[in-house]
């Protein structure tokens, strides 16, 4: 191995190791991702710039925008996930009929 390619193999490897040790992908429990967007929502808050935020974070413009759309103060929980399934089935049936119809 040529000392070039044993340079680019090392500075490679430790590149990705950097990368998941800052950023976490795919690692952080849902307690610190409740955490990460009420702090996220507070820098907003005292001024900060949605760029710099989203940067600092790893997060993505639509991540930080979406949950400055959801901070609602009068709410305490409106910083946890909401289900994405489906309220209703529209080629569902319903699965009990009311007793006038039986």
């Amino acid at each position: 191995m040529t000392s070039w390619t044993a340079f680019f193999n090392n500075r490679v490897a430790t590149s990705w190791k950097t990368l998941n040790v800052t950023y976490r992908i795919g690692d952080i429990h849902e307690k610190t991702e409740e955490q990460l967007r009420q702090r996220a929502v507070q820098r907003h808050r005292d001024g900060e710039s949605p760029t710099s935020i989203y940067f600092s974070l790893g997060r993505s413009k639509a991540w930080l925008y979406k949950w400055l759309s959801r901070y609602d103060p009068a709410r305490p929980d409106w910083f946890t996930s909401r289900s994405k399934q489906p309220q209703w089935l529209p080629t569902q049936c319903r699965r009990s009929l009311p007793a006038s119809d039986r």
